[in-house]
């Protein structure tokens, strides 16, 4: 049957949120005190940079990923202006966070796990992983390509806009649920 999806938080603020989660978590079993030590986050080992701490587990044949939640920043979010112009800000909420490893899923058919949430004092982490891959290093143009056959348009940084009918949430326009930040 799995595992307990969190609850839906709505218009609650990412504060909120995180409290949320952090009680969910330990509320369902998924609340995780200290790490392996094989996921040291100052080992060699740890391939992650910025606000990720990533390792490779060979037992499992998938990357092992935490993110830094800045306190209730999960991430950024993509946002266009009143003028047009598309921008990412580090305001993405815990439940945007989830909802876009859930869209990952769907649209290229992964399988990134949500396992728990790493707590210490009032930080929460979630701790995900994804299945290794092998295959040739591809360049930018070769993304883009994929990713425009895909009907998405390369929005820079990274980003990736594709048109659905969930782009309208209350009163501002966030394309949340067609946006891939690789």
């Amino acid at each position: 049957m799995g595992k307990p999806r969190p609850p839906l938080m709505g218009s609650a603020s990412s504060v909120a949120q995180a409290v949320l989660l952090k009680r969910f978590a330990k509320d369902n079993g998924m609340e995780i005190k200290t790490l392996p030590e094989q996921f040291d986050i100052y080992a060699d080992t740890n391939y992650g940079g910025g606000e990720h701490d990533v390792w490779y587990d060979g037992s499992s044949n998938r990357w092992i990923k935490t993110t830094s939640t800045a306190g209730a920043v999960w991430g950024n979010t993509p946002r266009i202006t009143e003028t047009g112009e598309w921008r990412l800000d580090g305001s993405q909420s815990p439940e945007q966070y989830l909802q876009r490893l859930n869209d990952f899923n769907e649209l290229f058919g992964d399988d990134v796990r949500l396992h728990g949430f790493v707590t210490k004092d009032k930080e929460i982490k979630p701790l995900i992983s994804q299945p290794h891959v092998e295959g040739d290093t591809v360049t930018q143009i070769e993304i883009t390509e994929s990713m425009a056959k895909r009907a998405f348009k390369n929005m820079g940084h990274g980003s990736y806009y594709r048109a659905s009918e969930d782009n309208f949430r209350g009163s501002e326009y966030q394309p949340l649920r067609a946006v891939v930040i690789l």
